[in-house]
């Protein structure tokens, strides 16, 4: 579980660098084909948040909650290690 804040919206960029570093995001069919034993679709990738300027120079801020699959394999890994 990781928290990363990103500087530029460049496509692929967490997927690219954690891959890189060998830390591929669970899920990841470009850069992590391997099978992973979780119940998720998709990527195991989420924003909590989400901030820009608009056309109009406006800040506008988003939030979403973390998607059920992936709170369930956060649980599972906290029990897993003892910390849940």
């Amino acid at each position: 579980l990781l928290r990363l804040r990103l500087d530029t919206g460049r496509t692929h960029q967490i997927r690219a660098h954690m891959e890189y570093i060998g830390h591929p995001v669970v899920g990841d069919p470009k850069y992590s084909p391997r099978r992973h034993g979780f119940a998720i679709k998709g990527q195991a990738l989420h924003s909590v948040s989400l901030e820009f300027a608009d056309r109009q120079g406006e800040r506008r801020h988003f939030t979403a909650p973390l998607p059920d699959d992936m709170a369930k394999i956060i649980e599972k890994l906290r029990k897993a290690s003892g910390r849940g």
